[in-house]
């Protein structure tokens, strides 16, 4: 089987995410993007690759703390940076800083948006219905 692209993924794994964990991450796995999976509640928690649906399905949640994504963004642009990269939350975050992002971002959150301190110009938020 051949990865055709490569992306991040921050998954917000704090307690506020309270159920929404597996629903989140179903709206980015697919068989041909590998992930750079970063597990982060008050800090990163885990990091991950993620190739297969064996992968995927092995993955064991690490967190529920409170809720600091900053630290992973950091650890993007610091390690994963020729990647993009897809923030998964419910928007109950710290105020969020894109600046040393080169890549495009992509939030989805459920509950409501993500505030940002600092904006790269290639980021982009998607509300998604917590009940739909």
């Amino acid at each position: 089987k051949k990865v055709q692209s490569i992306i991040n993924c921050i998954w917000d794994t704090s307690g506020s995410m309270n159920g929404m964990h597996e629903r989140v991450l179903s709206y980015i796995y697919r068989n041909d993007i590998a992930i750079n999976l970063i597990q982060c509640d008050a800090g990163v928690q885990r990091v991950d690759m993620v190739k297969s649906i064996r992968d995927f399905n092995a993955i064991r949640l690490k967190g529920m703390g409170g809720t600091m994504l900053q630290p992973a963004i950091d650890l993007v642009s610091e390690k994963f940076d020729k990647f993009n990269t897809v923030i998964l939350s419910d928007g109950a975050t710290d105020t969020l800083s894109f600046e040393n992002i080169r890549g495009k971002v992509l939030i989805i959150s459920c509950g409501k948006n993500c505030p940002v301190s600092k904006d790269n110009g290639k980021l982009k938020q998607i509300l998604v219905e917590q009940n739909g």
